[in-house]
């Protein structure tokens, strides 16, 4: 199974962009953020945190056209995000 640190290191090159060393928790799990260099002429990814955890490698991603735009959105995402059981239906999400 992948790391959270290594399908990070692979997007950042994929993007030809920079891994983040410092990892993040996402709901307690380490996490790693990677950003890619945006381009003015067109909406595309800049931002992404990258997680293995469950047997799934989930990545929360961003983009847009200009550096900072996404920056402060996706650190709120992570900071409120919780992981859903797998068995568990929205009716349930939403009574918590």
């Amino acid at each position: 199974m992948p790391t959270s640190k290594g399908m990070a290191e692979a997007l950042a090159k994929k993007w030809n962009g920079k891994l983040i060393d410092n990892p993040i928790k996402l709901d307690g799990e380490p996490a790693y953020r990677v950003k890619g260099k945006p381009n003015p002429s067109r909406v595309q990814p800049i931002d992404c945190i990258v997680v293995v955890t469950d047997g799934r490698v989930v990545m929360l991603m961003a983009g847009a056209q200009h550096v900072g735009t996404v920056d402060e959105a996706l650190t709120q995402l992570a900071a409120s995000w919780k992981w859903k059981k797998r068995n568990e239906s929205i009716d349930e999400l939403k009574s918590r």
